[in-house]
């Protein structure tokens, strides 16, 4: 029983690391991102001369965090927040 609960603790601190915290928040823009980053990149890498497959895999995974990272910072974000602020009282009541 004491392992289970090691277990599980062990499997929580992991969790609860501040980079994969931070790749949760932006996991929505590598959602949207992932097929135009994948699709762009691999016409260019070839067009680079770069074919291997992991080199394209390492590149393209780097390229598709920084563009989930800016997406998320510059997009997703401030939209958030003006949700959040958004009163949908006052607009009930300028239109009754």
């Amino acid at each position: 029983m004491k392992q289970l609960n090691a277990r599980k603790l062990c499997f929580k601190n992991v969790l609860w690391q501040k980079p994969l915290e931070f790749l949760g928040e932006i996991s929505y823009s590598i959602y949207i991102l992932q097929v135009p980053v994948y699709t762009f990149g691999l016409s260019l890498l070839k067009r680079l001369g770069i074919t291997k497959d992991i080199s394209v895999f390492f590149i393209l995974m780097v390229v598709l965090i920084i563009a989930s990272m800016l997406s998320y910072w510059w997009i997703e974000k401030p939209f958030r927040k003006m949700i959040k602020s958004f009163d949908a009282r006052k607009l009930v009541a300028k239109t009754a």
